[in-house]
């Protein structure tokens, strides 16, 4: 059996398995996911993440995700930004800005670096979309958020009572008006103007990880995902682990 070297790495608690496919090629990253993503018997992860090379000369690096459930994901923003620190800090590239080619087009990751250190990532997630037939139907009684495609589908609803998202999620990711299921955002705003959310996640279900307070930038016209960042190394028996630490910034 061959060895395959990995990277555990989280954004914002959204935490992947990362894998550089330029070195270790995986054969049926579906099987890997669904067998590496199992927090009893696995490494334990919201899914399995393949660093590429591009295969156009348009971008500088190619990203597949996969979730915990073995489907595939059109793009996902923390992912995203932790390649950006992987690649840089593995000296894969010099560059602060990197074109990455996702699922749902190329995205942009700006690096702010410090001392040879990426302190944050921004990546510029393009324009929100509200409407997107094969993502969302209009559906009768499902009128309590609103649709929001990021090349991702995300269903968003304020709401006092954030913590539904287990009984509520599980139900609303499989409803018939989201063709491809869909991740479900509960959110509330404090009174210092911090959305604090916990979300349902299509294809890995629960994440806790959101529980806490945190931000989103947006900017006219584009969405933006803006967090500091760090990691250290911690020992792990399946390999190496790089855990990744957010600190607050307004």
């Amino acid at each position: 059996m061959s060895k395959i070297r990995f990277t555990k790495m989280h954004g914002c608690g959204n935490d992947y398995i990362y894998v550089d496919t330029m070195q270790y090629p995986i054969a049926d990253p579906v099987k890997a996911s669904i067998l590496w993503s199992d927090r009893h018997k696995g490494i334990g992860s919201d899914g399995l993440v393949l660093i590429g090379a591009s295969p156009i000369p348009e971008a500088d690096y190619s990203m597949r995700i996969f979730n915990a459930d073995g489907s595939e994901a059109m793009m996902c923003g923390n992912a995203s930004r932790c390649i950006g620190k992987y690649l840089y800090e593995r000296a894969l590239t010099t560059q602060t800005n990197i074109r990455l080619l996702t699922n749902s087009g190329i995205k942009t990751l700006n690096l702010h670096v410090c001392n040879g250190v990426v302190e944050s990532v921004t990546v510029d997630m393009g324009t929100p979309k509200l409407e997107n037939p094969e993502q969302f139907v209009i559906s009768r009684g499902l009128d309590q958020g609103t649709f929001v495609s990021m090349g991702n589908p995300h269903y968003v609803i304020f709401t006092d009572n954030v913590d539904q998202v287990g009984e509520t999620g599980r139900i609303l990711e499989h409803h018939p008006a989201f063709p491809q299921r869909c991740n479900i955002e509960f959110a509330r705003v404090e009174n210092d103007g911090i959305i604090r959310t916990r979300v349902w996640e299509r294809g890995s279900a629960w994440q806790r990880h959101h529980s806490g307070l945190w931000h989103r930038r947006l900017r006219y016209g584009s969405c933006c995902l803006y967090h500091r960042t760090s990691w250290s190394p911690v020992a792990n028996c399946h390999g190496r682990r790089y855990a990744q630490h957010r600190t607050a910034r307004k």
